[in-house]
């Protein structure tokens, strides 16, 4: 029946999606910063968002890797993708499994299904890919 194939395609799906839940690569991926980085003098005035990791687990959004990587106390960094213009709130995106952390507007982070999900909540403008951290503590109040 119509009904059968519909239920095995959406058991499909989900079990597609089990799969790659638990998968290396939705573990987000971060740069450690080195002791040369941590020493640079002046950094590059390009925007390439970065979420810089301090070592009591806080984090904090930097205009870019260098810049994260001299603040006093940050030890790593995501480097976060910014949201497409192109993409309208409310809009509509594919079921596609592809995980990515978004930092929400009230510096939070939060996980969604895709990019597209992320950039069409309305609530944030970058992300990086992959599952949220779940080590963090929140944001940094400097």
């Amino acid at each position: 029946s119509l009904f059968a194939l519909a239920s095995l395609a959406v058991l499909g799906l989900k079990d597609t999606a089990q799969a790659q839940q638990t998968g290396p690569e939705w573990c987000p991926v971060s740069h450690k910063c080195t002791p040369e980085e941590k020493a640079a003098e002046a950094c590059i005035e390009i925007y390439q968002p970065a979420l810089g990791v301090y070592e009591d687990k806080t984090y904090q959004l930097f205009g870019n890797g260098c810049i994260a990587c001299v603040e006093d106390g940050i030890y790593k960094y995501y480097q976060m993708s910014m949201c497409d213009p192109s993409y309208e709130v409310g809009g509509i995106c594919t079921l596609e499994y592809s995980p990515v952390c978004g930092l929400t507007e009230d510096r939070q982070l939060k996980e969604y299904g895709n990019r597209c999900g992320a950039c069409t909540s309305g609530e944030v403008e970058s992300y990086f890919p992959g599952h949220c951290p779940n080590r963090l503590a929140g944001p940094h109040d400097a």
